[in-house]
């Protein structure tokens, strides 16, 4: 399918990001890939950044050239230290010579900047549709969980779900919560909703905390995109933070943490304080500072939902 298959709900979602740049050299990347200390929600932000300036100036370049393909993925994975474009090609006689370019054009954009080491690689996926068994697996678990939530919270989850256009997983869930019709907009009770979510999901064979998920669309392209995948992936990235689960709401709610921390352990204080200095740090960046004012608060969470951060 060119086109990603969504089975339950509707929502938006944007594997690619236009950008009018042209420009291959790698030059224009340099700056936006410098490394950013040791604040892993900054540097992932910086991550997104370049992610979508390469698909936007040199991917769908090279697309124009060769001709857009069914389906493809771009990402720079920073634990292994690759840059990967997955692609569903529309021509194995073109393939080759597309892979060929791609490699070197990402291989350019790279250089000059912290990933310059990163090895690039291009994948090709042969297969003639992203409806696979595990795009149908994961949509008959997530089913599954719905209908068990519904049954048992006494509440309706309304989902979107977006479907890999590569490999068929579930690579976005929106989740609506609603009431006798109404739908649930306190954060703190979001939060449970989806941390129930996320448990029964696992303890069926899907681990939903690896998509991306949303609770409200406020039309803020970059506030899905940038922000909460950086705050959500760069805590997570961070070494010896005992961060479970992160629920982003909207930009007029707390940032709500979950750890395993008990709240009667005395010893979690000096973690707390780091997971809020991280995340403030990242608050007061000055591109943050730009597209999203604030003020934005930050609970941190304790196992039975107490706030460790008061």
């Amino acid at each position: 399918m060119r086109k990603l298959t969504a089975l339950i709900g509707l929502c938006l979602f944007f594997f690619v990001t236009a950008c009018s740049s042209q420009q291959t050299n790698s030059k224009p990347f340099e700056q936006m890939a410098k490394a950013s200390g040791e604040n892993h929600l900054i540097s992932y932000y910086e991550t997104l950044e370049l992610k979508e300036k390469i698909e936007s100036s040199v991917i769908k370049k090279v697309f124009k050239k060769y001709g857009e393909p069914d389906g493809y993925e771009f990402n720079i994975n920073r634990t292994a230290k690759e840059a990967v474009l997955v692609i569903r090609p529309i021509s194995e006689k073109k393939y080759s010579t597309m892979a060929i370019e791609l490699e070197k054009a990402l291989y350019e954009a790279l250089q000059g900047s912290e990933y310059s080491e990163y090895t690039v690689k291009v994948i090709p996926l042969w297969n003639k549709t992203n409806n696979t068994s595990r795009l149908i697996e994961e949509d008959n678990i997530t089913k599954a969980v719905f209908q068990e939530m519904n049954s048992s919270q006494q509440m309706i989850v309304q989902p979107g779900i977006q479907f890999a256009a590569t490999d068929g997983r579930i690579a976005v869930l929106d989740l609506t919560f609603t009431v006798n019709g109404a739908q649930i907009t306190d954060p703190y009770q979001i939060n449970q909703y989806a941390k129930e979510f996320y448990r029964l999901s696992a303890e069926k064979g899907f681990r939903a905390d690896k998509a991306d998920v949303y609770f409200l669309n406020n039309g803020n392209v970059d506030w899905r995109t940038k922000f909460i995948p950086a705050v959500v992936k760069g805590l997570k990235e961070t070494e010896e933070l005992p961060v479970t689960s992160v629920t982003i709401v909207s930009e007029k709610d707390p940032i709500i943490i979950n750890t395993s921390f008990s709240s009667t352990d005395t010893s979690s204080r000096e973690t707390v304080k780091r997971i809020e200095k991280l995340v403030n740090e990242f608050l007061q960046y000055e591109k943050i500072k730009k597209s999203f004012t604030g003020p934005i608060s930050i609970s941190v969470l304790g196992t039975d939902g107490t706030i460790l951060n008061k």
